[in-house]
């Protein structure tokens, strides 16, 4: 096995190696990796670590270089320590390799939002189900508005560099004392891909936006029919008051009101297959009768 490890010791590494050798079950699991968590830690167990991507060697060096740099210069994201690989089960594609192995990082603050495990399925909603999804909207009703804008700095900051997936909701954490958080970001040979317009053209801005809204929002990925009736206001009402904060956010970073209607005049912004917020509150009526009022981060 390989190594590059410029932020932990050798044998810290091979500690928590140990450790994870000895655990039966993973802390989480997610399409080719598993987390396992050691005290202040996180062990990826993964057969995706790339050697070479796009031509470009060893693509996750430059990866844990702009996360610490980012640290360093207050952004949120949570530093890979080093990896280590075996490079004897390299798999090669066309300009590119990849091999299984262990990358280290530092463990994320708080909770990653919207935990899949605990929301709802398309057939059943229990009532641990049901108490997460309030408990969840509670912390970010009551998230104060820096949070959310820091948020959205830090995601442009990022998306300069490097390869955010907002898909996946559990790749964004939310503490109540740091705020948000980003993990799992990945290398890309496009460099500033926020300001390269010719990415989507003039719909730039609709992409950005669906993009911020589909990390915060609670999304329609499961049946909204299981909220039961005297549920579904406070739910609604707690997805609108995010929806406000955030839609504040995009607004302080320059984002023009403009450009925000126009994204939810859009289908895929609020009701496509990677988003679907109209279930719970969120749709063009409800932002258009928003900007309405004098402060958009308020609701009555």
């Amino acid at each position: 096995m390989q190594s590059y490890l410029p932020y932990i010791d050798r044998t810290t590494a091979s500690e928590l190696l140990q450790v994870v050798g000895s655990r039966l079950i993973s802390d989480r699991r997610g399409g080719n990796s598993s987390a396992y968590i050691v005290d202040d830690y996180c062990v990826l167990k993964t057969g995706n670590i790339p050697l070479r991507d796009n031509g470009i060697d060893y693509p996750l060096h430059n990866v844990i270089e702009s996360l610490h740099e980012f640290k360093e210069n207050g952004v949120n994201v949570v530093p890979i320590l080093g990896y280590i690989y075996n490079d004897d089960q390299i798999k090669d594609h066309i300009n590119s390799s990849y091999t299984t192995g262990y990358i280290i990082q530092d463990r994320a603050k708080g909770a990653e939002l919207w935990d899949s495990k605990k929301l709802p399925t398309w057939s059943s909603a229990s009532q641990e189900n049901l108490d997460y999804i309030i408990d969840m909207l509670n912390t970010l009703v009551h998230a104060p508005q820096e949070h959310f804008n820091k948020f959205v700095e830090d995601y442009r900051k990022i998306d300069n560099k490097l390869m955010i997936d907002p898909s996946k909701q559990s790749n964004f954490f939310y503490d109540q004392q740091l705020g948000f958080s980003f993990i799992d970001l990945k290398f890309t040979v496009q460099d500033k891909r926020w300001e390269l317009q010719d990415l989507y053209g003039n719909d730039s801005h609709r992409f950005f936006i669906s993009d911020i809204l589909s990390a915060t929002l609670l999304r329609n990925c499961f049946d909204s029919s299981l909220i039961p009736n005297d549920l579904l206001p406070i739910v609604t009402k707690g997805n609108q008051l995010i929806c406000a904060k955030t839609i504040n956010a995009l607004m302080s970073a320059g984002i023009t009101k403009e450009n925000i209607l126009d994204a939810f005049s859009s289908q895929e912004t609020y009701n496509g297959s990677s988003s679907g917020f109209s279930a719970f509150g969120i749709d063009e009526e409800f932002v258009t009768n928003l900007f309405q009022k004098e402060s958009p981060a308020t609701i009555e």
